[in-house]
């Protein structure tokens, strides 16, 4: 890093750090949802592990040892990064007064669940068309991913169509949604690219079913990951869990097994560069163990010619991405990449 920025990086952390929420409150931003075998969402494991050292009680922690759990220093890149969000939201604030719609913002909230206390704070109200409330969740995003994922590809726009909005979003503002539903009866998740400027929004509304459950809607289709139930179960497995002083499982992976690697290509969930990469390790990793048959064939008196030995490859680290980011990840895992406590 260049010798100006080197100073700029120590006046963000220094003076606006990021803090780690070790507050003993849960949060809608850590929402999760389990349904059919599949986790959206936050780490439930890495949730616990947030409130406990919030408490400060000393626990057994992941690796075998007893502490109270601390997280990993964010670095400068992750101070810039929560920087820019916040500039993000407090221009689309600023935009809203300047076109005199805007009526509050940072609206807080406190919902028990299993004893423990649900804390969020809704980024702000708005005025549709009709001089109605809207409730307002901005969301900064970058990378031709979240493009392609939520503005939709140029394809997509070129017909009028966009993406779709991101499952932890969806689930953060579901649970604004069905906690404001008598004083505010729309929702706006509002995106815009930190790189590009591109924006979308998308409409979110929570109702109850013939059933009771909590059904999500955006856009006015049904969201089918999950309800707002199965994110409110999570909550009060977390709550059980908490209560109870049981480290949950991981929900999420640092490292895929060869296994995991080859049903993902199979299912086609890899990346082009991912496919590519492990397509040419796993030939090759084929390659060195016929060579190495045939090198014991021919040792036996077998007349097999080996040839030259294949030259192996780095295997490629892929794993889930939640996993890469967590703040306790050296809780879970040794620095080879090895489950702790397994």
């Amino acid at each position: 890093m260049g010798e100006i920025f080197n100073v700029l990086d120590a006046a963000m952390m220094s003076e606006r750090a990021i803090k780690t929420e070790y507050s003993v409150n849960l949060y809608p931003s850590e929402g999760s949802a389990q349904v059919n075998g599949v986790t959206y969402g936050k780490c439930l494991r890495a949730s616990y592990l947030r409130y406990t050292g919030g408490s400060k009680m000393e626990i057994k922690l992941p690796n075998g040892q007893m502490g109270i759990p601390k997280s990993v220093k964010p670095g400068p890149k992750a101070q810039w990064i929560f920087e820019f969000g916040n500039q993000a939201e407090d221009s689309i604030i600023k935009a809203a007064v300047k076109a005199k719609i805007f009526v509050q913002g940072q609206v807080k909230f406190s919902i028990p669940v299993s004893g423990l206390k649900l804390n969020g704070a809704l980024d702000g109200v708005f005025l549709d068309a009709n001089n109605e409330y809207v409730g307002i969740e901005v969301k900064s995003i970058n990378g031709n991913f979240a493009e392609s994922q939520v503005i939709g590809t140029p394809g997509m726009r070129s017909r009028g169509m966009k993406g779709e909005p991101k499952a932890d979003h969806v689930m953060q503002t579901a649970v604004y949604a069905w906690h404001f539903r008598e004083q505010i009866p729309r929702f706006k998740i509002l995106y815009i690219m930190r790189d590009k400027c591109f924006r979308e929004e998308f409409e979110l509304v929570v109702r109850k079913d013939q059933e009771g459950r909590r059904i999500i809607y955006i856009d006015g289709g049904r969201w089918q990951q999950f309800t707002l139930d199965d994110v409110y179960d999570r909550y009060k497995k977390l709550a059980f869990n908490i209560n109870a002083g049981i480290l949950p499982p991981r929900d999420y992976t640092l490292l895929y097994d060869d296994d995991t690697m080859n049903q993902l290509l199979k299912d086609k969930k890899l990346a082009k560069g991912d496919t590519e990469k492990w397509t040419k390790y796993r030939d090759r990793e084929a390659a060195h163990v016929q060579w190495k048959k045939d090198t014991a064939s021919q040792s036996d008196g077998i007349e097999v010619d080996p040839g030259k030995e294949p030259r192996r490859l780095k295997r490629p680290i892929k794993g889930d991405w939640r996993c890469s980011y967590c703040d306790f990840k050296t809780l879970c895992y040794s620095k080879s990449s090895k489950p702790l406590g397994e």
